[in-house]
C-alpha cells in the first residue's frame, strides 16, 4: 500500500508543542524504526535538524538526516539509503527550490521508488504540497501563488490554512479564477493520510485541527473529515 501523510503545520522538528509528532510516530510500526528526514526546503536548517533529532529521542525512533547542503551530513549513496528507512519525512521551506534540488540530485526518483515500495512518505508545508499536482505557496515570492508539483496525489494542497490570514481569501480567488485545481486545505496540527492516492483519515495534533475540501463550486470550502 502506498502512503503519504500531508501536514498543514507542525510535525517533527517543530518547536511548538502538539500531539502530532507522537501520532506520526504511531504510523510507523516497530521498535526504534528508522525515519529519514529531508530538510532540503529549509536549506538544511540547523535548528530544524536539532528539533527533528529531539523528537527522535523523545519518541524512540532512529533518525537519519539526508542533507544536500552540509558536507558533514552528506550521504554518498542517498537514494539507496532512503530505501533503508521505514518512513521518510520532508520538512517545510521553499518548495520550488526543494523540487529543483531533488531533481538535480536524483532524490525525486528515489522517493518515487520508496513510495512504490510501500515506505510511508510524510511532510509538512512544502513537504505536504510537493506530492500534489499543485500547491498554494510563497516559494515564488512574497505573494501566494500556484506551483506545479510532483503530481503523485490528485488536485491541489494548501497548508497553514488557519495560521496565515491571506491563505483563505487567496485560495478562494485562485479557485474562482481557475488558477488552481480543486483539492484540500490543511490547518496546523492536521495530518491527512492518503492510501493509494485516496484520502482516508485525519490525524489531529490539536482539537482544532481540520482538513477541508476546496473547489470552485459553492460551498467552495467544506470539512472533509471531522
Amino acid at each position: 500500500m502506498r502512503t503519504i501523510i500531508a501536514i498543514g503545520g507542525g510535525g517533527f522538528g517543530s518547536p511548538e508543542p502538539t500531539e502530532l509528532p507522537a501520532l506520526l510516530r504511531q504510523e510507523v510500526p516497530g521498535v526504534n524504526p528508522r525515519i529519514g528526514f529531508l530538510p532540503t526546503a529549509s536549506g538544511d536548517s540547523e535548528s530544524y535538524i536539532a528539533g527533528f533529532l529531539a523528537h527522535a529521542e523523545a519518541l524512540a525512533f532512529e533518525p537519519r538526516v539526508f542533507s544536500l547542503f552540509r558536507t558533514d551530513l552528506w550521504q554518498p549513496e542517498l537514494p539507496g539509503e532512503l530505501m533503508k528507512c521505514q518512513a521518510i519525512y520532508v520538512g517545510g521551506g521553499n518548495t520550488r527550490n526543494m523540487l529543483h534540488l531533488w531533481q538535480l540530485w536524483g532524490v525525486t526518483q528515489a522517493l518515487r521508488d520508496a513510495y512504490e515500495a510501500g515506505i510511508p512518505l510524510m511532510g509538512v508545508s512544502a513537504g505536504a504540497i510537493c506530492w500534489f499536482e499543485q500547491g498554494n505557496t510563497d516559494s515564488l515570492g512574497p505573494q501566494l501563488s500556484v506551483l506545479d508539483c510532483l503530481g503523485w496525489l490528485p488536485g491541489s494542497c494548501t497548508p497553514h490554512f488557519d495560521e496565515e490570514p491571506e491563505r483563505r481569501p487567496t485560495l478562494e480567488r485562485q479557485l474562482a479564477a481557475g488558477e488552481i485545481k480543486s483539492g484540500v486545505a490543511l490547518t496546523r496540527g492536521a495530518g491527512l493520510v492518503y492510501e493509494d492516492e485516496l484520502p482516508v483519515r485525519l490525524l489531529k495534533g490539536n482539537p482544532e485541527a481540520r482538513v477541508y475540501s476546496v473547489a470552485p463550486s459553492e460551498p467552495w470550502c467544506r470539512p472533509l473529515f471531522t
